[in-house]
């Protein structure tokens, strides 16, 4: 991969990372934030974080591919990455298609909790601000 190319990839990323901040914001969950530049600055303590924070135990990773779905890898390093105590998820879309959320199965009540609570405080946060 040439270096222009490897640059417009992590340019696609990041601003699919936006995207999905922006439309997690649009479904009421305001606390969602895109995390990129401390990402890309080697994270927290040199430990990855989540592309996307604020839901609270849900690490959440953003993908966007234009050919070759890596979801194998992508979710063992969802897996990897996220701390004891917090699911991990991703979202996903390839070019011209919607997005799609990506989660265990057994994971998904967690889940669901999760999203609820955080539209619940952003709605609490809306209001008071």
């Amino acid at each position: 991969m040439s270096i222009s190319q490897g640059k417009r990839n992590r340019r696609r990323g990041s601003d699919y990372e936006k995207e999905v901040e922006r439309d997690l914001n649009r479904l009421g969950y305001r606390s969602a934030r895109k995390t990129g530049s401390i990402q890309s600055n080697g994270g927290v303590n040199g430990r990855k974080i989540p592309d996307i924070a604020g839901i609270p135990g849900i690490w959440l990773s953003v993908k966007r591919y234009k050919r070759v779905l890596k979801l194998p890898n992508w979710w063992r390093e969802a897996e990897s990455c996220s701390p004891t105590g917090s699911v991990p998820a991703i979202i996903m879309r390839g070019d011209g298609k919607p997005s799609q959320f990506v989660c265990n199965l057994e994971d998904l009540p967690i889940i669901i909790a999760a999203f609820q609570e955080s539209e619940k405080a952003s709605r609490i946060m809306h209001h008071e601000g």
